[in-house]
């Protein structure tokens, strides 16, 4: 036995010496060499990462690398913003005040993330989104532009242990192309039937709604997430605004036995507007996060919001907010929020999963 040891060792200190020498190549070399320590085992890298500080000659460059090759997979870059909810008063709440979800209850968010493609976006950055997804059960996305970055940033969900998927709506729009997405916890929810976009006979709107029906325990909804048109000033972009009754009335209709119909995205208007007032003729429509508070980074505006009709969706819980990423992970650095995630918060509210069906 002690002769097996002292093998063990002698192999080890070889094998640090060999990667070291690696290391160092790794600065001159990078992909020829990271493709053969990419084949080394997760337990001798282990070894290795645990050892480094013994090996004086390695370049600067080619201990990052190491460093890197040697990480757990879950483990975020340093280059990450880190952030838990858990950690600070991040919710604008506007009912009792609850970080957490409970099992019987499911957190729906609506997130308009600033020009979300797979060209805009590396990967640091996709970390920090991911960070802000992942306490949410199922998240309206709007200003997605391609479905890849969308697969990117499941994968990076996965490697912090949520498990996510997503539908994802066609391309919509006149000359920037965008898509909605639907990101959701297969765990909790189920689709009922898969997204649809709103049929725009008459082109009323610039992006067609997307809506689709899913079901959490007894809580089966339909969720119509939006992005409308900014324009060049309200005059132009209200019509939009108001054809939305429309959007509601005709789903509706088409099922009449679903009545917990939400409609939540970025309307770019404050839902104190005049041009709500055709949607507001529902006598128990609500929307949930009211002025003074602000879904912009900047706090200059209130666009995102979250709409029902409180005598059907009775669900709710009373529970909802804004999450302030901008302020807890960036320190109020509004450039840096922006850049790095979005110039829009995401607006979230929180239904029971255990009421008696409609």
């Amino acid at each position: 036995m002690p002769k097996r040891k002292s093998n063990n060792i002698t192999g080890y200190i070889f094998l640090i010496i060999f990667i070291g020498f690696g290391g160092y190549l790794l600065g001159r070399h990078d992909e020829k060499v990271k493709s053969k320590l990419e084949e080394i085992t997760p337990g001798a890298k282990k070894i290795v990462k645990k050892s480094i500080k013994n090996v004086k000659d390695l370049s600067d460059a080619g201990l990052k690398k190491l460093k890197d090759l040697g990480a757990d997979d879950g483990q975020d870059d340093e280059s990450v913003e880190e952030y838990d909810c858990n950690d600070y008063d991040d919710y604008e709440t506007h009912g009792t005040a609850q970080h957490f979800v409970k099992k019987e209850e499911l957190k729906v968010c609506s997130f308009n993330i600033r020009i979300f493609s797979n060209k805009s976006r590396d990967d640091s950055e996709l970390k920090n989104i991911a960070h802000v997804l992942k306490h949410c059960d199922i998240t309206a996305i709007q200003e997605l532009r391609d479905e890849k970055v969308l697969v990117r940033t499941t994968k990076i969900l996965e490697k912090f242990g949520y498990d996510f998927d997503y539908i994802i709506s066609p391309s919509v729009g006149n000359k920037v192309k965008e898509r909605y997405a639907f990101l959701y916890n297969p765990q909790l929810i189920d689709v009922v039937e898969d997204g649809q976009l709103y049929d725009d006979v008459h082109d009323d709107f610039i992006r067609e709604p997307y809506y689709a029906t899913f079901k959490s325990g007894n809580f089966d909804f339909i969720l119509v997430t939006i992005h409308l048109l900014y324009g060049r000033n309200k005059e132009e972009r209200r019509p939009e605004l108001i054809k939305l009754a429309q959007v509601y009335e005709m789903i509706q209709k088409k099922y009449p036995n679903e009545n917990d119909i939400i409609m939540l995205g970025d309307f770019n208007f404050s839902p104190d507007d005049k041009g709500w007032n055709r949607i507001k003729k529902y006598h128990t429509m609500t929307y949930l996060i009211r002025p003074p508070a602000k879904t912009t980074v900047t706090d200059t505006s209130l666009y995102d919001n979250i709409w029902f009709q409180r005598q059907y969706v009775k669900e709710y819980t009373g529970k909802s907010g804004i999450i302030k990423f901008d302020e807890n992970m960036f320190s109020n650095n509004d450039q840096r929020a922006k850049i790095v995630v979005s110039d829009h918060r995401p607006v979230w509210a929180i239904f029971k999963t255990t009421l008696d069906d409609d």
